[in-house]
């Protein structure tokens, strides 16, 4: 009975894990209710130095991307964007898209928009990129900026 118990248990939290996804470009990101196509694993090169994306799907079968063929993916619910050989989560999609990087002492960047170049989260460069509306209401909207004011 505990064995049927355990397997019921297991089943109902694998079952409830996740999908990944790939995102080829940032419309995609927006189809939040399109299969993930099978995607057992996403396996992601190793900083800089690796050139591809290595994607294993349920059914056995590998595929590898290039980093510059892809936006970016989802990956253990998480939404990754890969932009310049770095990948970064997205944190925030309100006013502007808040990213940050995978460290112990995580640095935080954003843009404008999901085709807009990334910058670090600095006063000085959300001052140059954004206009004096937009910071207004950024600044009323996110306890992150409020920080760095």
């Amino acid at each position: 009975m505990k064995t049927l118990l355990c397997l019921c248990c297991l089943f109902v939290c694998y079952s409830g894990d996740a999908q990944n996804k790939i995102f080829y470009s940032s419309s995609d990101l927006a189809n939040v209710g399109e299969e993930g196509h099978g995607i057992a694993k996403i396996r992601l090169p190793w900083g800089r130095l690796g050139k591809n994306i290595l994607v294993k799907y349920t059914d056995g079968c590998q595929t590898s991307y290039s980093k510059k063929a892809i936006w970016g993916f989802e990956k253990d619910g998480r939404k990754l964007r890969h932009y310049n050989g770095e990948i970064f989560e997205i944190v925030d999609t309100g006013t502007i898209v808040l990213y940050k990087t995978f460290s112990p002492h995580p640095m935080y960047y954003f843009s404008k928009d999901f085709q807009s170049d990334i910058m670090l989260l600095e006063r000085s460069k959300l001052m140059k990129a954004l206009d004096a509306l937009t910071l207004v209401r950024l600044w009323k909207e996110n306890n992150l900026v409020k920080q760095i004011w």
